[in-house]
């Protein structure tokens, strides 16, 4: 239902397409129902594009379109119809996974735990390659010693994890983020700005 490409400066125009015909929606009686339109396929892929980038939050708006172009359907050859075609979000999801790995190998350097981004805002994220196969618990701190809150998870020796805290509701200051696993354990200043 969009309009052809090219745009105005000769860029690929749609960049990528969505379902605009038979989509899926919520009527005001609270009943799934079809329709047709650029109304209902751009928050489709609005929504789509969104839960992406809430899988991988450390990547910017630019990357996250850039996998989402590559994992399209005619990515090689885009055309003034549907742009690079239609995104294959599981093909997005992998490709950025792989990209992580490999940002991840080199976030760590000779270190198997770090914490990003420090100072935070709100949101951060540990990246483990643990020493022990088990559990490991997370403590949050204040700089006062209160603790704000507790998380464990299932560690895997060697094997590169990411966990997210996020949405924590913690005022300006010094934290202390305490790893334990029960054979290492791991203390670490963070900044909240």
């Amino acid at each position: 239902f969009s309009s052809y490409g090219p745009s105005s400066d000769g860029q690929v125009k749609p960049t990528v397409a969505s379902v605009g015909a038979g989509t899926a929606i919520i009527a005001p009686n609270n009943f799934q129902t079809f329709g047709n339109g650029t109304s209902f396929a751009t928050p489709n892929m609005a929504g789509l594009v969104t839960c992406l980038w809430q899988a991988f939050p450390e990547f910017t708006n630019m990357e996250i379109i850039e996998a989402v172009k590559k994992s399209s359907s005619i990515f090689s050859a885009p055309d003034n119809r549907i742009g690079y075609g239609i995104p294959n979000f599981h093909t997005a999801f992998d490709d950025l996974t792989r990209q992580r790995a490999l940002r991840n190998v080199t976030v760590l350097g000779n270190d198997w735990i770090r914490v990003y981004p420090n100072p935070f805002n709100g949101n951060f994220s540990a990246l483990i390659k643990p020493l022990h196969t088990g559990t490991a618990t997370f403590k949050l701190f204040d700089a006062g010693g209160k603790l704000y809150y507790t998380k464990q998870i299932a560690i895997v020796t060697d094997q590169l994890q990411t966990i997210s805290f996020s949405n924590q509701p913690l005022s300006r200051g010094m934290y202390i983020l305490k790893y334990d696993d029960g054979s290492t354990k791991r203390s670490i200043k963070l900044m909240r700005d």
